[in-house]
């Protein structure tokens, strides 16, 4: 007598394995585009909350110094405000010079490094109504990043400063 071990897989049995494999492909994959969309939003919403303060100040009558505080991805490391054409802070050169060599002109926010999940319009805006007197980057600490914003009664635009 011969015995021998047959495994006797069924061919739907085969197929269930094979679409519980795709399954589990799919759902991982579409898990890290939701994360990566998460820090996209959290850029987009970061600069929007930063031009509605912007404008609010521009708008006001005031002459005081605004603060403003918002949330950037955890993988980003430095905001950076100015017009390219400006000159740098001697600590943010090395930035300047990444921006200048990769970024159409036009903007002034960006981010450093840039998060290669999000598109271009993500990552560097034209904030409007603001002035700045050098090219300079705020480091993100814990997540958020701080900005003063103050415009004096006669001023036509609003000053960043760090």
């Amino acid at each position: 007598m011969n015995k021998r071990g047959q495994i006797q897989i069924s061919f739907g049995m085969i197929i269930s394995i094979i679409i519980v494999g795709v399954t589990v492909a799919v759902a991982s994959y579409l898990i890290y585009q939701f994360l990566s969309f998460k820090d996209c939003s959290t850029i987009g919403l970061y600069y929007d909350s930063l031009q509605k303060q912007v404008t609010s100040v521009y708008r006001g009558q005031g002459t005081e110094n605004y603060p403003f505080s918002g949330q950037v991805p955890s993988s980003v490391q430095y905001v950076c405000f100015g017009d390219l054409s400006l000159s740098p802070l001697l600590a943010d050169k090395a930035r300047y010079d990444y921006f200048k060599e990769n970024i159409k002109s036009g903007k002034n926010a960006f981010l450093y490094p840039q998060p290669t999940s999000c598109g271009a319009s993500y990552l560097n805006k034209n904030i409007q109504y603001i002035t700045t007197d050098q090219f300079f980057c705020v480091p993100v600490k814990d997540g958020k990043v701080g900005v003063k914003l103050s415009k004096g009664l006669y001023d036509p635009l609003v000053k960043l400063t760090k």
